[in-house]
């Protein structure tokens, strides 16, 4: 993933949310938009709540690939967590925000080049 200098990415505490005991995926508001976060084998990533194919929600989504990927549960469409790409779905796209892990809270990022370092990383 490319670094950025985080300062100039909006980034959102998503509320209620304890990262220690929550189940995930888990919804989410991100700067007034319903978002999903899950849990993957790097962090967190979110996404739109609903399929861009027929707006299935994404909550049964399966992670695969490593985390790396998410597929539909309905219709079995797969796109890439990093830039929302469809896989075996050309031209769809998926909306996906980059999530952290900062001072025991999870916080998204409005901008989708944002990277998922914590403030103390950079």
């Amino acid at each position: 993933m490319s670094q950025m200098d985080t300062t100039d990415a909006e980034w959102h505490v998503l509320e209620g949310i304890d990262p220690a005991s929550a189940e995930f995926p888990v919804e989410a508001d991100l700067g007034g938009e319903p978002i999903l976060v899950f849990k993957t084998a790097d962090g967190y990533r979110g996404t739109e709540p609903l399929c861009p194919h027929q707006k299935v929600p994404l909550k049964t989504a399966v992670l695969m690939n490593g985390d790396t990927m998410i597929r539909c549960s309905r219709h079995h469409f797969i796109f890439r967590l990093d830039g929302g790409a469809g896989v075996n779905c050309t031209g769809m796209v998926l909306k996906t925000y980059a999530i952290r892990l900062a001072d025991g809270r999870l916080e998204g990022a409005t901008d989708p080049s944002a990277t998922t370092e914590s403030p103390s990383d950079v």
